[in-house]
């Protein structure tokens, strides 16, 4: 491979937030070789622990990243494959300098990729040393190490964060419920499996065997399509709620018992009353593509509402630099300062359950409160084609993001990395997606549907041209 198509390749799946690609084309185990050994080598990492979820290639790329990081002197701990959110906890729970995650969470089958987390809790992203790593891996020389670390295996991940996510409520609260849980084949089912018999609950599983080609469906319980079955399933059991879990289970959605999808600004808002209950005063985030819903509840429970970028890399480092205690994004995120400022879809799940069993109410009466505006499902906008560069890709999102300014001209313009433009009645956001090149993302919200409708086709009828 030559030296540009190496750069083009590497442009395309170092990302914003982690690695990123179509496995084995686009991120293969010579990439994962030297990224192993980039990541130890710009952390100054002595002791590495690498997980993996059930992804096709999971198994050859935890090998290659492992031998990099002894090569370049670091002891590997094998984490097994497990969640993301228990691989951050073992991480943090054992003062490893690096925890390392074989995944590409919510992407179609064929992707693989990887996850870097700091001692500190923080994220490796595009502005937090990724491209530095990135850069080092292209090159392909390192520093002689002055020995080859060791590698030993961990059995005890999985378990250990259920412990540590049952810490987080109190199990005397919790009351019979009816949930039905689809996993889609990725993590969640294993989690969910070991929760079982520490909680009151009935479950009726979905999709609970591993296995990373998603033969139900794709692994993002955000979008409509993927909880359809879902939703009718709930229906038909008469269950009090459904839950879904993302491939990696950091993203869990909530379906309410007639059906309805719970968005993470809805879900985002039950916590942050929650956290704010105990903690008055307390700093809490939403992301920049959030409903005003989350903002109005932290105001109305006495918090500090903080507004944040896109992306896990991003709301870690502004967590730490303003003492977030809760942090939430719409596409089901939630990370909190005591989960060592990371995000678990089961913590959140079993956060809302408590409240949910607190107040002996469905949870469609639980969320209602939050629903007083009308925002659109994020539309996700294709560019360029499958060959393009990307470079290309930049130019393209570029000129778009041009036409977006111009239009929005006299709006208050919020900057968190990238622009929201908010007017008295709606507000709305396009931005580059940090997970997949050739998606563009928009967002709109409004006080009234018929206002939603009028301005949604207008934002997207100026991208579409």
């Amino acid at each position: 491979m030559g030296l540009i198509e190496k750069q083009e390749r590497l442009d395309k799946i170092f990302q914003g937030y982690d690695v990123r690609g179509v496995y084995p084309d686009e991120y293969d185990s010579d990439i994962a070789y030297r990224l192993g050994r980039a990541a130890v080598e710009f952390c100054d990492a002595q002791r590495v622990i690498i997980g993996r979820d059930m992804r096709r290639g999971g198994p050859e790329l935890f090998a290659a990243l492992s031998k990099g990081a002894m090569d370049q002197g670091a002891d590997v701990t094998d984490a097994g494959m497990c969640s993301s959110d228990a691989l951050y906890h073992a991480g943090a729970e054992d003062d490893y300098d690096l925890s390392m995650m074989v995944t590409a969470s919510h992407n179609p089958a064929e992707f693989n990729g990887t996850k870097i987390v700091q001692s500190d809790g923080t994220s490796v992203g595009k502005n937090s040393g990724l491209l530095d790593i990135k850069n080092m891996v292209l090159e392909g020389t390192f520093p002689e190490a002055g020995g080859r670390g060791s590698l030993q295996k961990d059995e005890g991940v999985m378990d250990r964060f259920i412990e540590h996510a049952l810490g987080f409520i109190d199990p005397d609260n919790l009351t019979p419920l009816k949930i039905v849980v689809d996993a889609g084949n990725g993590m969640g089912g294993v989690l969910t499996e070991l929760l079982q018999e520490s909680v009151p609950f009935e479950i009726i599983p979905m999709n609970f065997e591993p296995d990373g080609s998603f033969p139900a469906h794709d692994a993002d319980p955000t979008r409509p399509e993927c909880v359809e079955v879902l939703r009718q399933r709930v229906r038909e059991e008469n269950a009090d709620l459904g839950l879904g879990f993302d491939g990696d289970a950091d993203r869990a959605a909530l379906i309410d018992e007639k059906g309805g999808l719970i968005n993470g600004s809805e879900l985002g808002s039950v916590l942050a009353r929650k956290i704010l209950a105990d903690q008055p005063g307390a700093n809490i985030s939403y992301c920049l593509v959030s409903s005003w819903t989350i903002r109005d509840t932290i105001e109305a429970h006495g918090g500090q509402p903080i507004i944040t970028p896109v992306g896990g890399a991003n709301i870690r480092q502004v967590m730490k630099e303003e003492d977030i205690v809760l942090a939430t994004e719409r596409s089901g995120h939630y990370y909190l300062k005591a989960n060592h400022l990371a995000d678990s879809g089961l913590i959140a799940a079993l956060m809302a359950l408590e409240e949910l069993c607190k107040e002996g109410s469905t949870l469609s009466e639980l969320i209602d409160p939050y629903r007083q505006y009308r925002m659109a499902p994020e539309l996700s906008i294709l560019l360029g084609t499958p060959e393009s560069t990307v470079s290309e890709l930049d130019a393209i999102k570029r000129e778009k993001m041009q036409r977006a300014k111009e239009f929005a001209q006299g709006a208050e313009v919020i900057v968190r990395n990238e622009p929201r433009f908010e007017f008295g009645d709606w507000w709305f956001c396009v931005r580059p997606s940090g997970t997949e090149p050739r998606l563009l993302r928009m967002t709109v919200e409004a006080k009234t549907q018929e206002l939603l409708d009028e301005k949604y086709e207008q934002v997207k009828a100026l991208l579409a041209e």
